[in-house]
């Protein structure tokens, strides 16, 4: 099995004395651990440069992210536990929102992050994700295509995902139908220069 990670969570206590192997492919797997002093943020759990497309690393994520509810949920004797083979919907749309809390930490970050905020006019949602309002805020489009979660550029493995599921979702056609795709939901800094980064290799 390939590791891609040992850990226990940062959201896991760490008087459960236990770590998790998690293989590409592979279901977790809880063994021993003794003496533990660190604890792992989200992306140091998951490497996401280790997964070709954004669903496999969410639906991984969403795998971990019940293994551990149920040991706690086990700790304290709950019997609601989720016993589906496959991630459900609310799974899903939950370990899809630990990751853009993630990258939009990653992106409050920089020093000049005060200035984006501005620039770009950017709030907080009530879910507390970063959202831009632009001039389609006053259309009668959608909510997500009214204020687009913000993500980052060229740095963000995550983002790299987003945009590699846009095009094969767009069938493969160019920077600009790509970028549409993605607009309906995220905004990326520096989008349309990404994009052709990643496929074509130029800034």
């Amino acid at each position: 099995m390939k590791i891609l990670q040992t850990f226990p969570p940062g959201w896991l206590p760490i008087s459960l004395n236990v770590f998790l192997v998690v293989g590409a492919g592979q279901r977790p797997v809880v063994s021993n651990l003794t003496n533990l002093t660190q604890t792992y943020s989200l992306e140091a759990i998951i490497d996401c440069t280790l997964y070709s497309s954004l669903k496999k690393v969410i639906v991984v994520t969403g795998y971990v992210l019940r293994f551990t509810n149920s040991l706690i949920k086990k700790l304290k004797h709950h019997d609601d536990l989720i016993t589906e083979d496959v991630i459900t919907v609310p799974e899903f749309e939950h370990a899809l929102f630990r990751w853009l809390k993630v990258e939009q930490l990653a992106l409050k970050k920089p020093a000049n992050y005060a200035n984006l905020r501005s620039s770009m006019n950017l709030f907080e949602d009530n879910d507390g994700l970063l959202r831009l309002k632009g001039r389609f805020a006053n259309s009668g489009l959608e909510y997500e295509q009214q204020y687009p979660i913000i993500l980052r550029g060229r740095d963000s493995c995550f983002t790299h995902l987003v945009i590699l599921d846009a095009h094969q979702s767009v069938m493969h056609h160019g920077v600009e139908t790509t970028l549409a795709y993605v607009s309906r939901k995220y905004w990326i800094v520096r989008g349309r220069k990404t994009i052709l980064r990643m496929f074509y290799g130029s800034v």
